[in-house]
């Protein structure tokens, strides 16, 4: 079985995870460990689930399902990396003082 999503996740950001439907399989639960999660089934499509990594590091994603009367489980390894967004440029007070003497003014 094979569960569809990214090998590779951001830290903080939302990402998806599915197994392929086949014939009667029914996703019974998820689970993902290894580190610090959230995750929640999607309201939408219950089969689906969707996980946040609250920090970088390796986590385990388990799915069982059932088919018939038969129940397998499927795991998949996942890395969460960190966010490397450019920070914004530094405000400069240089720009700000540029209309501004350097002596006080005269009293």
């Amino acid at each position: 079985m094979i569960i569809d999503g990214p090998d590779t996740v951001v830290a903080g950001e939302q990402v998806r995870y599915r197994v392929e439907p086949s014939g009667t399989r029914k996703v019974m639960s998820w689970a993902a460990g290894g580190g610090s999660v959230a995750q929640a089934p999607d309201p939408g499509h219950p089969d689906e689930l969707l996980l946040v990594a609250d920090q970088p590091g390796t986590l385990m994603l388990t799915v069982r399902v059932r088919e018939g009367m038969t129940e397998t489980r499927g795991m998949k390894s996942i890395t969460a990396v960190p966010d490397v967004t450019d920070p914004a440029p530094p405000f400069t007070l240089r720009l700000f003082l540029h209309g501004w003497g350097w002596w006080p003014w005269p009293c």
